[in-house]
């Protein structure tokens, strides 16, 4: 279908055909993903080194249609190698904004969108508040030895757990972005000595945060054996890849609790898995496991001190309808000429 008159038209993912219906003067292109197929979901099964979400591929009935696509929707399911974004951007000559459904860029060919002038964007701080409401979660959860009652609920036992006031505990955020922020207000508001741990420690006002103290990245040594709870809210980088590591793990105190709703690969998860089972750390509350093998993963879920999330955190009703109202106040500002919110290129 060729473009009409003065008709904006917009690649979204088939998903939102239903659901969602775009202002007056855009034209919606659709497109499906290819799932993986038997063969590829044992490799992903078997495999060590399993990527965030599986691969699905692109599929548009007739590529020549997409000549004519100004803006495009990234689904949360879509990952493309440089490859594949290039040989994808090839047919969108008229690209002019891709916008992502999620809030990191570690699945992005960023280089590719701005070789070719295309502007880029995220959720941006979308799923903050409610990562750091899980962050919360987690704590209680912990403090209040609510996973113990239900083992002993399911065993037939009926004696209390001696529970933690969460007001006397310490907690280190490392990461003070959006989500570290709000975790720490959270925090404070709560009555707990909030600790932030960040690579641009200067920038912060300790007057105008929720921290009590601020360390640099390169001083998180100093502070774990201290601590009863770690919270990781960092993007994952080069940098940040196994940030935590064995040595750290074992600096924590062996009554504390590893938060990690980021991303997997922050942390060294054989070293964490070993860490729990010998109790050099109490708990580990973590988005998912991905640097695992079949049977570390068997031996994860057995864990009675490792509770994993699965993505929860994000996972609300509400958020694709959340989403579809930023995209389409990304539209009109591209019509417009006006800048577009959480852009990144």
């Amino acid at each position: 279908m060729e473009k009409r008159g003065e008709m904006t038209r917009v690649l979204m993912p088939i998903a939102m055909k239903e659901t969602a219906s775009l202002p007056a003067g855009f034209d919606a292109l659709y497109y499906a993903h290819r799932s993986p197929s038997f063969f590829e979901r044992v490799k992903h099964k078997l495999s060590k080194n399993k990527p965030d979400v599986f691969k699905y591929k692109i599929i548009v009935k007739n590529r020549l249609e997409l000549k004519d696509v100004e803006a495009l929707w990234l689904s949360a399911a879509t990952v493309l190698s440089q490859a594949e974004t290039e040989q994808f951007l090839e047919h969108m000559t008229a690209l002019q904004w891709a916008y992502s459904q999620r809030t990191g860029i570690d699945h992005l060919a960023l280089s590719s969108f701005q070789n070719r002038g295309i502007k880029v964007s995220t959720t941006g701080d979308l799923v903050a508040a409610w990562v750091a409401q899980m962050n919360l979660a987690c704590m209680l959860s912990d403090s209040k030895m609510l996973p113990t009652h239900l083992i002993k609920q399911r065993a037939f036992r009926s004696e209390p757990s001696f529970c933690k006031d969460i007001s006397d505990l310490r907690v280190a955020i490392v990461g003070t972005g959006n989500i570290g922020n709000q975790t720490a207000a959270m925090c404070s508001a709560l009555g707990m000595k909030v600790i932030g741990v960040s690579k641009h420690r200067q920038e912060l006002d300790l007057g105008g945060t929720d921290y009590d103290e601020v360390y640099d990245v390169n001083d998180i040594d100093t502070v774990l054996p201290s601590i009863d709870y770690l919270i990781l809210t960092l993007p994952l980088t080069e940098q940040t890849k196994g940030f935590i590591d064995k040595a750290k793990l074992a600096k924590l105190s062996e009554t504390a609790c590893l938060i990690n709703l980021a991303r997997p690969q922050l942390v060294d998860e054989n070293a964490l898995l070993l860490a729990l089972k010998s109790n050099q750390l109490a708990t580990a509350y973590v988005s998912g496991l991905q640097n695992v093998s079949r049977v570390q993963r068997i031996f994860a879920n057995r864990l009675p001190n490792l509770l994993i999330t699965h993505y929860s955190d994000a996972n609300l009703r509400k958020k694709h309808r959340v989403a579809f109202q930023q995209f389409c106040s990304g539209l009109i500002n591209l019509t417009e000429g006006r800048e577009i919110e959480n852009r990144i290129v």
